[in-house]
This record gives C-alpha cells, structure tokens and sequence, in this order.
C-alpha cells in the first residue's frame, strides 16, 4: 500500500455501527449527543495505525446540534479512536460522560 491510502480503499467493504449512548439537551434548541461507532471488516491500516485484535475499529463521537428555524444542524463535533486495550473500550453507558 502507498503512503497515502485513500480513505474508500480502506473502508470498501466494511460494516459501520452507531449507537447513541447518551443524549442531553442543554437548552431546547441545543443538544449534545454521544455516539459510539465500530467499523468492522477492515483489511488493512494505513502505516504506523494498528487494527486492534479482534479487528474492530473504536470510536467515540460527541455533536453539538443547534435548531435553527425549526431545522437540527451539526455545530461542532470530536471524534477520538478508543484503544483497544482501554478499560473503555466497550460501548460507553448511557448518560456518562467519558
């Protein structure tokens, strides 16, 4: 694989899993949402990033939404990897802030 895997190369063929795990609305037009994700299915990494051993990709996802004349836009968002061998790697529990 060169460098510079595209991004359509390395998912091609995988199963992307979402779950919220927690939903808080700091006003009624502002929410906050957590989310956790698993990619499975996935081949190969690019340089230097390990698959962790069951072959599962973690992450966790935070948006902040904002209403805006009745429609939910995404005003922010942080996505970070959860490592395989964190105490945390599973789904996060409902209502807790990791």
């Amino acid at each position: 694989m060169s460098r510079l895997v595209p991004l359509v190369l390395l998912f091609k063929g995988t199963a992307r899993k979402m779950s919220v795990s927690a939903l808080r609305f700091v006003t009624p037009d502002v929410a906050i949402v957590d989310v956790d994700t698993e990619v499975r299915g996935v081949s190969a990494m690019p340089p230097g990033v390990m698959l962790p051993p069951d072959g599962v990709l973690r992450t966790r996802l935070q948006q902040v939404f904002v209403k805006r004349q009745g429609v939910w836009w995404i005003e922010a968002y942080h996505n970070v990897a959860v490592k395989a061998d964190s105490p945390d790697a599973g789904p996060a529990r409902n209502g807790t802030q990791k």
